[in-house]
């Protein structure tokens, strides 16, 4: 790797952390410390010359992914999902060193490639470079990357973005080393990886239910045994302001309890809806038989809590409709809005 690309990965870091890190991966002696003052690129420089010809492409690429584990979130993710996966005749995925022996294979035939695979919080993470035949030695280019996480025993994949040169041969590396037959988008997107993987992996465990999962209850809701006695909350609002609705809040309050529970909401970044429905008119304006197309994007840091936000302060009118009530068990975040046959009602389709 060129110096210039050494510089550049790590002045990505923290200074404290770029140390910690080279020492982890053992690049740097453990006993190293006496490069902490100084701005970020005099540390540095430091560091690459202490390092004494350890910084090998593949360490460095190992020192990339551990920047990624820690700071995935400045990266956009993209759901996958492998058909016809059998969990029992892919056990090894579980294994990196089986897995990346078996990628690389794959890969291999389609792309002039490095690969890294190590096992992290439960995930096989993969760094994949893909290098340019007519260039082997020129650096890596940012688009020229891909990062994926495989959660073994499943049959889904994260990826960051893939160039549309390489994704039908990647699919299909993907596919082959799995032991599947085909990759698909699931239509689910974001920069948290861990709300992502939860959609996926826990879609019938969201929202009200996700309380017995994160183990936030003392009694199993099966077991017909007392419960014990536990102590009320004091209530420390002022008794002279009330709702004049008081009735319609705790209804509103119920509701919001069953459709998205006591919990954190995962955190999508995005969500898409596009409408193919007829428009609705009045005796003002005419009702269209033709479809009226049109779409509606939120944007926010978390899409799902501020729904649930808008409901709690009454913006929103309760009940919600199903495709924003279960949007943390729906596994996706772009969907494609019909009107049912023979029916006023809409109906939600992937896109």
């Amino acid at each position: 790797m060129h110096s210039e690309a050494m510089l550049k990965l790590f002045k990505k870091f923290k200074k404290e952390d770029l140390i910690d890190a080279l020492k982890c991966r053992g690049i740097l002696d453990a006993r190293f410390n006496d490069a902490k003052k100084g701005s970020k690129l005099s540390v540095a420089r430091k560091l690459m010359k202490a390092c004494n010809g350890k910084l090998t492409p593949h360490n460095l690429a190992l020192l990339d992914m551990t920047y990624l584990q820690k700071n995935s979130s400045t990266k956009s993710w993209d759901v996958l999902r492998l058909t016809g996966y059998d969990v029992a005749n892919c056990k090894e995925s579980a294994d990196p060193s089986v897995f990346e022996h078996k990628l690389k294979t794959q890969l291999g035939l389609f792309f002039n490639m490095s690969l890294c695979v190590e096992l992290w919080k439960g995930a096989v993470w993969v760094r994949l470079a893909i290098h340019d035949k007519k260039k082997p030695l020129s650096p890596e280019s940012s688009t020229s990357v891909v990062y994926m996480v495989h959660f073994p025993h499943s049959p889904y994949i994260i990826t960051t973005n893939i160039r549309a040169g390489h994704k039908a041969f990647l699919f299909q590396g993907l596919a082959n080393a799995l032991r599947g037959e085909t990759i698909q988008r699931v239509g689910l997107s974001g920069k948290d990886i861990w709300s992502l993987s939860d959609m996926v992996l826990y879609q019938r465990s969201q929202g009200s239910f996700s309380q017995y999962r994160l183990n936030r209850v003392d009694v199993n809701p099966l077991v017909t045994c007392r419960k014990r006695k536990q102590t009320k909350v004091k209530d420390t609002s002022d008794p002279e302001i009330c709702s004049e609705n008081q009735a319609e809040d705790v209804k509103r309050k119920r509701q919001i309890d069953v459709a998205f529970g006591s919990n954190a909401q995962p955190a999508l970044q995005k969500v898409e809806f596009k409408m193919l429905t007829r428009f609705r008119g009045t005796q003002y304006v005419a009702f269209h038989k033709k479809p009226f197309r049109c779409s509606v994007k939120f944007e926010g840091p978390s899409v799902i809590d501020g729904i649930k936000s808008l409901t709690a302060a009454g913006v929103t009118s309760v009940p919600l409709p199903s495709y924003l009530s279960n949007l943390h068990s729906l596994s996706q975040n772009h969907f494609l809005l019909k009107d049912r046959k023979g029916s006023q009602h809409k109906e939600v389709l992937d896109l």
